[in-house]
C-alpha cells in the first residue's frame, strides 16, 4: 500500500512538471490523484468505495491516453498489463490463501469448555477468545468505548445507538448475574462469556 502510494506522489509530481507539454495526459492522471487523496485521507473503507471506483477508472483512462502517444503496440501492451495487475493478484491469493484471511470454525462443536479456542491452558480459557499474540489485552485498553470509535467511527456509533452497548458491566443486571455466577461457581466459568462482554 504504500509503495502505490509513494509511487503515485512520483508519479503525480511528474505530472505536474510535464503538465504543460502533455495537458490531456497529465490532465487525467492530475485527476485521477483527486481521488487519491480522498482516500488517503478519509480512509479506503466500504461507504468511499465509489471514490476507489472512481481512482481505478481515471487510472485507466490516464494510463490509455500516456500509451496512445506512442505505438498501437505500446497501446495494448500498456492495456496488457492493466489488466495483468489485478489478474494476476487474483489469480496469486486463489493459489496461495493466507490462511489468516478467514476465520475457520471447526467441523465438531467442543465437548467441553476446555476444548474452546487455544485450550485449557490459554490466559482467556474456558473462552474461545484468543489474541494474535496469545497475551492478555491490557484492561485500561478496554476501559473506554469512545477508543474504539477513534478509528471505527461508523462502528462505533451504530454500537452505541443499540442495545448492544449495555452488554457488559454497565448493565446492572448482566453485572448481577455475573456476580451471583462467580460466588456460585468460582470466576473461570464467568470467563466463558468475558470472552465476549
Amino acid at each position: 500500500m504504500l509503495l502505490h502510494l509513494g509511487l503515485g506522489l512520483v508519479l503525480l509530481a511528474a505530472a505536474v512538471r510535464w503538465a504543460s507539454r502533455y495537458p490531456r495526459e497529465c490532465g487525467a492522471f492530475l485527476c485521477c490523484a483527486i481521488p487519491a487523496a480522498y482516500l488517503a485521507i478519509g480512509g479506503n473503507t466500504l461507504q468511499h468505495r465509489w471514490a476507489l471506483w472512481l481512482h481505478v477508472a481515471l487510472a485507466v483512462v490516464a494510463v490509455a491516453l500516456i500509451a496512445a502517444r506512442g505505438s498501437r503496440q505500446t497501446l495494448v501492451f500498456a492495456m496488457g498489463a492493466l489488466l495483468a495487475l489485478p489478474a494476476g493478484t487474483a489469480i496469486y491469493h486463489r493459489l496461495l490463501p493466507n490462511p489468516d484471511d478467514h476465520i475457520r470454525n471447526p467441523a465438531t462443536a467442543p465437548l467441553s469448555m476446555d476444548e474452546e479456542g487455544a485450550g485449557a491452558q490459554s490466559p482467556f480459557a474456558p473462552s474461545s477468545a484468543q489474541t494474535n499474540t496469545g497475551k492478555i489485552i491490557p484492561s485500561n485498553f478496554f476501559m473506554d468505548s469512545e477508543a474504539c470509535g477513534q478509528c471505527h467511527k461508523d462502528i462505533y456509533e451504530q454500537w452505541k445507538g443499540s442495545m448492544h452497548h449495555f452488554a457488559s458491566f454497565n448493565n446492572q443486571f448482566y453485572r448481577k448475574s455475573i456476580e451471583y455466577f462467580q460466588d456460585v461457581t468460582g470466576t473461570r466459568p464467568s470467563k466463558w462469556c468475558a470472552g465476549c462482554h
